[in-house]
């Protein structure tokens, strides 16, 4: 006699068949920066979310990245309000030269 599978692992092998692989998440997930992902593609990610936590998390991290990058090599003060007043500014270059002249 044969078993019936339970509906819950028949419906899992459906989805692992239908879905996109990791590989291709990883890919999706990257261009989805670059360009909008059709809804099918998106519909389809967030059906692989629901079973890959490793996916789930790769987008995570792209996602801070993404938050982080604009931050990064910030070039400094862009007003003047922001900047250190001029006479801080000459009193640590003189401290700077003291401190090189006491080490030569």
């Amino acid at each position: 006699m044969a078993t019936k599978t339970p509906w819950t692992l028949r419906l899992a092998e459906w989805m692992a068949h239908r879905l996109p692989s990791c590989q291709d998440v990883a890919r999706l997930v990257s261009q989805s920066s670059e360009r909008r992902l059709s809804l099918k593609e998106r519909c389809l990610l967030r059906l692989h979310y629901r079973i890959c936590t490793w996916c789930r998390r790769y987008r995570d991290q792209l996602e801070l990245i993404r938050c982080l990058a604009p931050t990064v090599n910030n070039p400094g003060p862009k007003t003047p309000a922001q900047r250190l007043p001029a006479e801080t500014r000459e009193r640590l270059k003189r401290r700077l030269r003291e401190a090189i002249r006491s080490h030569q």
